[in-house]
């Protein structure tokens, strides 16, 4: 890798895709809170433009690839050790996620514990069977679990179990190349899916909608590969740098808005191959404006508005804590709901829109406070320990 990519470790834009993605699944779910009917195409179009949540969790797992196939890139595609990394990943995302159930729990006894119609009702009653299965993340393989707690909590589970194959992708990738290590991913998913299928004929308790690392490893995979192409001095890079990849985005986005026409999403159960179908044109999606961020080639063109309309810093500092937005998000959201803005009797579409905008604001300030106080002693402890790690002798 070139100097100047390797000084671009900390990357701006990358800040800001988590804030957009973060963000948008607090409007998602805001406009969920209520069924607000649209009276007119005004209040139709504002509505529908935070009714696709779902996809920014796909965004946010082809950044997870991105951000850590980065340092594994200066590493000759190597983590510095298979257990030392899993500690990492154990450090930073479960500790949060803890102290967040436990918020979530303590929420729930004393002031969200009835039914009100809205998204949260997923969450509720919570059982023990709810408490073990989140304790043990495996709460989303089962219907009558997935959502309990915090009906965010779904994708946590998914995304650890990717972690796990995070060293053996990339140990394929450094052995036979980016091509075995995204034929993998295609595999584990195809495989999973089956067994997804054959495990609900025998358990209708299954849930095939959110659970395993289908597609979502895959999605992954995209993201390590759109950090190869845009920071290693591979042949493929260099190849890499010849290709219209603007032309390239516009086609994913054509594809994937022409698929979704025709298969508009749904929590199915049963398991539907063409959700995950959009679900992975979705992630090309964000493989392509990864690249067009990250390529010196796209620096100085008409496309260049994109990267830098990401690392507006403002946007970008609230990155920095998107994961304690998204822990938290869902009761805060519900309570703002019941205890702020049901008392003013606000009609079901302008509590909706008070929600999306002033509650969100108020999500993002309680967030920073949450990631002060419990995410970021991790984060320094962490880096405290890497720095120790760097400063000892050679023969330590």
């Amino acid at each position: 890798m070139d100097k100047q990519s390797h000084n671009k470790a900390h990357l701006l834009y990358i800040d800001g895709l988590r804030a957009v993605a973060a963000l948008y699944v607090v409007m998602h779910h805001a406009m969920l809170e209520y069924k607000a009917g649209p009276k007119g195409i005004v209040q139709k179009i504002f509505l529908s433009l935070f009714k696709s949540g779902h996809y920014a969790v796909d965004l946010f797992i082809v950044i997870s690839g991105f951000s850590l196939m980065l340092p594994a890139i200066r590493r000759n595609y190597q983590v510095t050790g298979v257990w030392e990394f899993y500690k990492r990943r154990i450090v930073r995302i479960l500790p949060p996620y803890y102290i967040a159930m436990a918020l979530s729990l303590l929420a729930i006894y004393f002031l969200l514990d009835e039914k009100t119609g809205s998204v949260w009702d997923e969450c509720i009653p919570v059982t023990s069977k709810s408490i073990i299965t989140h304790i043990f993340l495996i709460n989303d393989l089962f219907i009558s679990e997935v959502y309990k707690i915090n009906h965010a909590f779904w994708s946590i589970p998914v995304e650890c179990r990717i972690y796990i194959f995070f060293p053996f992708l990339l140990y394929l990738w450094r052995r036979f190349g980016p091509g075995a290590s995204l034929l993998t991913a295609v595999g584990i998913s195809v495989v999973l899916f089956i067994t997804l299928r054959m495990l609900r004929t025998v358990d209708p308790g299954v849930d095939m909608a959110t659970a395993g690392v289908n597609p979502y490893i895959i999605l992954f995979t995209l993201g390590m590969l759109a950090a190869d192409i845009s920071f290693s001095a591979s042949r493929l890079s260099k190849f890499a740098d010849k290709l219209p990849w603007g032309l390239f985005l516009i086609a994913a986005a054509i594809a994937f808005v022409f698929y979704k026409s025709r298969v508009t999403f749904y929590s199915d159960v049963n398991g539907n191959i063409e959700n995950e179908i959009v679900d992975v044109l979705f992630g090309i999606i964000c493989f392509c404006l990864l690249v067009i961020c990250s390529k010196e080639k796209y620096q100085h063109s008409r496309i260049a508005f994109i990267g830098k309309a990401l690392s507006f810093k403002p946007l970008a500092s609230m990155g920095i804590f998107a994961y304690s937005i998204y822990l938290i998000h869902a009761p805060l959201l519900h309570m703002i709901a019941l205890y702020v803005i049901a008392p003013s009797h606000l009609s079901a579409f302008t509590a909706t829109v008070v929600l999306i905008l002033g509650g969100t604001s108020l999500v993002v300030g309680v967030a920073y406070l949450f990631f002060l106080l419990f995410e970021r002693p991790f984060l320094l402890k962490k880096a405290v320990k890497a720095e120790n790690k760097q400063r000892m002798p050679a023969h330590v």
